[in-house]
This record gives structure tokens, sequence and C-alpha cells, in this order.
């Protein structure tokens, strides 16, 4: 299981992503992407802070703030992990907070 906690509280966002998606190789590949895709967008955004980005086994976590760009990229992340999870409820988990 794969569970997502997403937050933005005013200009501020984090994504967390923890776990495996064992038992399917799509959504494995898909998660690992957007993770992936959100990484590389942060630290190439010239209007986005960087406050952390950890990777390893099993974890992805992203803190940030800005703007626009900021926004962008956290809701583009979040929709994609949603879309996920509603393909395969029994492999990841979006749990998403606004403040």
């Amino acid at each position: 299981m794969t569970q997502v906690t997403a937050r933005r509280e005013g200009g501020d966002y984090t994504l967390v992503m923890e776990g495996h998606a064992t038992g399917s190789p799509q959504v494995c590949a898909g998660a690992s992407s957007i993770a992936s895709s959100l990484k590389n967008y942060l630290r190439n955004e010239k209007n986005v802070v960087v406050h952390q980005i950890v990777e390893g086994s099993g974890r992805f976590e992203a803190r940030f703030s800005g703007a626009e760009a900021a926004e962008a990229a956290w809701k583009m992340a979040v929709i994609g992990l949603i879309s996920l999870s509603k393909a395969a409820p029994e492999i990841v988990r979006v749990d998403v907070k606004i403040s």
C-alpha cells in the first residue's frame, strides 16, 4: 500500500508518499513517475523555494513554497496520485488537507 499525504497551508506545500505499490508494476511506475517529475520541476523552477526533498526506498517527501508555480506543481502531482488511487484503491490511498 502506498499512502500519500498532501498538505497545503497558504503558500506552503507538502507531499509525502510512503510504502510500495506491491502487486502492480504499473501503479508503482505511475507513482514513481509523478514523484520524479515533481522533484525535477521543483529543482528547476526559479519561482519555487524547496525546503526539503527526501527520497528513499518506499518514501518520497517534498516540502516547498511559492505562489502560482508551487501551487500548479502540487496540484498536478495530487491530481495524478488521486487518479492512481481511483484506478487502484487497494494499492494507493491519498489524504489531502487544505488550510
